[in-house]
């Protein structure tokens, strides 16, 4: 699987990186777990969440093939059963690598599709409910620490589905999770399908190689040996890499690090990332990865998308192309002056392709300095969250540190209520579009016309993610990056107001409006409480 890195005008700082990790024997350290490659470099270690106990991803290409024959298993008996729908509860990490394969790799025919479930909106809520039969439904309850909000109101929404309409729910359900927390009890206590534990020493967005991101795939009828044959080899491969970066078609995890961090330093802290199909879920995979790990102490990497395509291409922008090996080079290819591409013809590609992506990320950390394996500023919006959904937190302009009440008729209209704000918006700055309004093509399409007239109107790059769905993936970027990163939150006018669209959380004395609802608040009152109040604007509504 060859990457192809185009250092630009940092290619004397990578080459003198690399030399120097040569000599401090970075490679065989990193594969030995050696948790002093962060510390070493000025880089605090995380106070009850140390870095030597978040290293366990190292190891998942050579230790999860012992667990496919039984995995292997409950994907047989699923498609025995007549199962015709996984869905997937769970967030960030715990979703995002699971949907890269389903949706990249071939599928065995007859095989259940994947379904994840990370949006709070009502309407996204009963879409899913129109289309999945829980009799012919295996729901799959992913989360680390089994406390994550969405999974446990999405979960308590299925079990109510399941015990309505089969007689035997906990048939119909798997949990996975760490040993010890409350999915794994329930489990037990309600006598689930399975309950599969993931290694405690990984990191929900490092966890693609082990059961978060395998078993869900296998479920839905993809083979992920091939994926982990990939991966191994590229894990072999990094012993020797810096010798190979004369070689740019065959640059490892470590140069591409190298690459990432120099870059960022010299100020192309911008990355466009260009996934095409059957890889463009990566896109989502790489955000989270680069964007929570990285995107700390006002530093990072933004990582936005070319919506101008050729035009967006400056040369203090990092292009980063990923694709299958007969894809078509775009027009303008050669106006970015840093690059990365990488091609994929095969599974076992991808697999590398992911692990070296990982090990990229670590090791850039050590070279912008942070931790790249906590999430300092996560918590805050969830604090904000819990006071919203109580009725404590601030109203909602207050939230989000604007006087008025800025509403648009739709998504189009948002850039006139924007432009005031806009104004202020320099061309080396980004904007993150922040949109908790339901999951569907017309607002993916919808949003990518917003992002292309955002990126015209001020020059600056231009990202955009569903929220609650962005709150585990590029939410610490916003919080903790760097300050020229500016938040646009879109909120539903809708949400809420009519009680007859809204659905109740079974259990919770909520619904999943109010829910949504109170999730935008608490990042908006988060956002502002660090100096960087997003400008919120009302979609619709009365």
């Amino acid at each position: 699987m060859p990457i192809h890195l185009q250092p630009g005008l940092a290619a004397p700082a990578v080459a003198a990186r690399l030399a120097a990790w040569r000599a401090a024997d970075v490679a065989a350290r990193l594969l030995a777990h050696d948790a002093a490659l962060w510390t070493d470099a000025g880089i605090a270690d995380t106070p009850g969440d140390p870095i030597s106990e978040r290293l366990g991803w190292l190891d998942l290409p050579v230790t999860s093939p012992a667990s496919l024959p039984a995995w292997q298993r409950l994907a047989d008996q699923a498609r025995a059963d007549g199962m015709r729908h996984i869905v997937l509860l769970g967030m960030g990490g715990s979703s995002l690598g699971a949907e890269v394969l389903a949706r990249s790799l071939p599928r065995a025919a007859g095989a259940p599709e994947l379904i994840v479930c990370d949006s709070t909106h009502p309407a996204f809520v009963r879409s899913v409910d129109a289309v999945v039969d829980p009799s012919r439904a295996l729901v799959v309850a992913a989360s680390k620490s089994g406390t994550t909000v969405e999974t446990t109101a999405h979960f308590a929404h299925w079990w109510e589905r399941l015990r309505a309409n089969v007689a035997d729910p906990a048939a119909h359900c798997i949990a996975i999770t760490d040993a010890g927390s409350p999915p794994a009890s329930l489990a037990a206590e309600r006598g689930f399908r399975a309950c599969v534990l993931a290694p405690g020493d990984v990191g929900g967005r490092f966890s693609v190689l082990g059961p978060f991101g395998l078993l869900p795939a296998m479920l839905a009828g993809v083979e992920v040996a091939p994926v982990l044959a990939g991966a191994a080899t590229a894990r072999a491969g990094q012993d020797g890499a810096a010798e190979r970066f004369a070689s740019v078609e065959q640059a490892s995890g470590i140069v591409l690090g190298a690459a990432l961090g120099e870059w960022a330093v010299a100020g192309l802290d911008t990355l466009l990332i260009d996934a095409r199909p059957p890889f463009d879920a990566m896109t989502g995979w790489l955000e989270q990865l680069l964007g929570e790990s990285l995107g700390k102490r006002g530093r990072g990497l933004f990582p936005a998308r070319p919506w101008s395509g050729a035009s967006g291409r400056r040369a203090d922008r990092v292009v980063i192309e990923v694709g299958p090996t007969d894809a078509v080079e775009p027009e303008g290819d050669g106006l970015s002056s840093a690059s990365v591409r990488v091609r994929m013809g095969s599974p076992a590609d991808l697999g590398a392709a992911l692990f070296e992506w990982e090990v990229a990320t670590a090791t850039a950390a050590l070279v912008i300095g942070v931790q790249p394996f906590d999430q300092p500023d996560v918590e805050a919006a969830k604090r904000f969250a819990r006071a919203a959904a109580t009725g404590q937190g601030s109203a909602r302009p207050e939230a989000g540190g604007q006087a008025g009440d800025p509403r648009a008729a739709d998504i189009a209209d948002v850039l006139r209520v924007a432009r005031p704000w806009l104004a202020a918006i320099p061309p080396e700055g980004a904007i993150a579009v922040q949109a908790f309004l339901p999951p569907t093509a017309a607002n993916d399409a919808a949003l990518d016309g917003l992002a292309r007239a955002l990126g015209d109107a001020t020059g600056a790059a231009i990202a955009w993610a569903y929220g609650p769905r962005y709150l585990h993936s590029t939410g610490q970027l916003h919080k903790g990056g760097p300050a020229w990163v500016h938040c646009l939150q879109l909120v539903d006018g809708d949400v809420g107001h009519a009680p007859d669209d809204d659905v109740p959380i079974p259990d919770a004395g909520l619904t999943f409006g109010a829910l949504i609802a109170a999730q935008a608040a608490g990042d908006a009152a988060a956002l502002a409480a660090l100096g960087r109040p997003p400008f919120v604007v009302r979609i619709g509504g009365a």
